[in-house]
């Protein structure tokens, strides 16, 4: 193998995801401005380095790692056409990723960009009221978490293109922070498939992980608490407990 041009390779990788992400910056700091030349900039540049990690030959060992680069370029170009209100195609480019990636899934290369992926293509099923594909999606999702080693460090999207696992704290709050997210869309979609009991069991899941995480507003959290109990109440959701089963707690 060529050391040098595999060097420079994944330098021209790190160089081209980082300007997609500015300019995706960018486009959401504009995004009252249409901007068209910015999206077919993005476009390019995913073109150009899908092309070129199609090229790159690499050890074997290296091979998920360059299955991570080209699934998040193609994750970005879903949420580019989501922009371009071009949902059904990206709902397909979604289930396509999440079919390449899925012998690998669980994988401290892949987990944190496979929970994105499902994050996103729950959220347009569920715009499109398709809760139950999105209720398949999101299950996955939490098998794929809760199955995934994550205790040895992962690698978030700057990490596939940097070529180094650096495993920071930030990157560690954003995963918890967005399997709370899809803990939170799954009891949304419970509760539009009228599923009360798994509603108000994810519900309460969701505001416990807030709580030991600290990712929450107090007012907004305690809220969210008091509405839950009213909910439960209202439905008759606690008669079910005999006196027995409080016994230990």
């Amino acid at each position: 193998m060529d050391t040098l041009k595999y060097e420079e390779d994944f330098k021209l990788l790190n160089q081209n995801f980082h300007l997609i992400k500015q300019l995706q910056k960018s486009q959401k700091n504009n995004e009252n401005e249409s901007d068209d030349s910015k999206s077919d900039q993005i476009n390019k540049l995913i073109e150009e380095s899908i092309y070129k990690i199609e090229e790159i030959k690499v050890l074997e060992d290296q091979n998920v790692l360059l299955l991570g680069m080209k699934t998040t370029l193609l994750y970005e170009r879903s949420k580019l056409l989501t922009n371009l209100n071009q949902h059904q195609d990206a709902e397909e480019l979604l289930a396509q990723c999440l079919k390449d990636i899925n012998d690998f899934i669980t994988s401290k290369e892949l987990i944190y960009l496979s929970l994105r992926i499902i994050n996103h293509y729950a959220y347009l099923l569920s715009k499109r009221e398709d809760y139950t594909e999105a209720r398949k999606i999101l299950e996955l999702g939490e098998k794929v978490y809760e199955t995934a080693d994550i205790k040895n460090g992962f690698w978030s999207s700057d990490d596939l293109f940097a070529g180094t696992l650096l495993a920071t704290t930030n990157a560690t709050s954003r995963l918890e922070h967005l399997v709370t997210n899809n803990l939170q869309m799954l009891a949304f979609v419970y509760s539009k498939m009228e599923l009360h009991d798994k509603f108000a069991e994810y519900h309460h899941r969701v505001l416990d992980r807030q709580l030991l995480l600290d990712d929450k507003e107090p007012l907004v959290w305690s809220f969210k608490s008091t509405t839950l109990a009213a909910y439960l109440s209202a439905n008759n959701r606690f008669e079910y407990r005999s006196e027995e089963s409080f016994r230990g707690c």
